[in-house]
């Protein structure tokens, strides 16, 4: 008889999260704030199943009992902006920095048997960075919206064997890089309106995104790879009134290929043992050209 592999219990924790913000206009045109807040990210059950005292010979799906569960992530932010309106509200502009000290970071990890994907508590990691948003009316009918944002995220000290591939446990280092976030990304819009009287207006708008690259594992550790950037263009054309819009809409104009995202690593890619094709590696893409018609009601 087969030992009973089913796993049931609770588990739970509890804790305080705050904010506090602060703020100083200098004019009508110039304001600078600045916050401190705390975070926190629950922790949860990885879906494997348990394994069994002795593993049996050949293949095992199955979850040791560190890999489980992982516990929450906690942080402590610290951020500080100024927005400015100039040259009569034609431009306006925001710019912030921040500083967010992480604590057990959750990141993408494998079982030690199955090369199954989990999530596991790292150790402490700092998240760093500046945000940009810009708005500048060129004619009272054509308007540029632009932001830009720089994240540098990585570990603040060493983690040995925080990193599965195949079975093999990767240490890594303070230093390596976070997965899932890309150090710049950036967006424009430009916007055309053209009023029709009676509250109508036509309005047509060219949107262009830019995301770096992103790494898929801690610092590259167990086979991770960089996910490459890309850039993608949309447009759309409506006419709006104050009850409904209607319009026209292209995402992805130029049908840009380019993958967003990697499940596991490439190890696990037709792995052949005991006989049997493992399949667990794969890559999220960007949605394809995509066409339309967009209708919406003001209620």
């Amino acid at each position: 008889m087969l030992p009973n592999r089913i796993r049931t219990g609770s588990t739970g924790k509890d804790g305080i999260v705050w904010k506090a913000n602060t703020s100083y206009k200098f004019s009508d045109e110039l304001l600078a704030y600045f916050t401190y807040s705390t975070g926190y990210r629950i922790g949860g059950v990885n879906r494997v199943v348990p394994c069994p005292p002795v593993l049996a010979p050949g293949q095992n799906l199955c979850a040791l009992p560190n890999e489980l569960v992982y516990g929450p992530d906690k942080t402590r932010n610290i951020e500080l902006g100024v927005r400015a309106s100039l040259f009569d509200k034609r431009l306006q502009l925001t710019l912030n920095g921040y500083h967010i000290k992480w604590n057990g970071v959750q990141v993408p990890s494998q079982t030690v048997n199955g090369a199954i994907g989990i999530t596991v508590n790292g150790a402490n990691a700092v998240s760093k960075g500046f945000d940009f948003q810009g708005a500048l009316k060129i004619t009272p009918n054509l308007s540029l919206l632009g932001t830009y944002s720089y994240v540098d995220a990585h570990l603040t000290e060493d983690v040995a064997g925080l990193v599965v591939s195949q079975g093999v446990r990767y240490d890594a280092s303070a230093g390596d890089r976070l997965p899932g976030s890309a150090k710049n990304s950036a967006s424009g819009q430009l916007i055309y309106s053209y009023p029709l009287g009676d509250g109508r207006k036509i309005e047509a708008t060219w949107a262009t995104i830019y995301r770096g690259d992103i790494y898929s594992r801690v610092g590259l550790q167990g086979n991770g790879e960089k996910i490459p950037g890309y850039v993608t263009h949309g447009a759309s054309l409506n006419y709006i009134t104050e009850r409904f819009e209607i319009g026209l809409f292209a995402d992805n104009i130029f049908d840009k290929y380019a993958v967003t995202a990697i499940s596991n690593d490439i190890s696990s890619h037709n792995q052949v043992r005991t006989d049997v094709v493992e399949r667990y590696y794969s890559r999220g893409v960007l949605t394809p050209r995509r066409v339309g018609v967009d209708f919406r009601i003001h209620y």
